[in-house]
């Protein structure tokens, strides 16, 4: 079981000068006990991967995701699905 798995994340920022690919399709997930660092050079994503997963993107913004992740909440787990397209 996955505490957060993500599936062929893509984050498209609009500029005026056109698209900005700053995500391209990563996979990943975590289980319980497990710790994932994103590391990369610097522009390689690793904020936008992280803002995408949150929610938490500028509107300028275009994303589409599978995010399966577990809430822990008073001691028990509790199954969310969010996707976004």
């Amino acid at each position: 079981m996955s505490l957060l798995e993500v599936r062929n994340l893509h984050t498209e920022l609009v500029t005026p000068h056109g698209t900005v690919k700053a995500v391209n399709g990563i996979d990943f997930q975590v289980s319980p006990g497990e710790v994932l660092a994103l590391v990369g050079e610097s522009g390689s994503g690793k904020s936008m991967t992280a803002l995408s997963i949150m929610g938490l993107l500028p509107k300028n913004t275009h994303k589409s995701r599978l995010v399966k992740y577990v809430l822990i909440k008073r001691k028990s787990l509790v199954w969310k699905r969010k996707s976004i397209t």
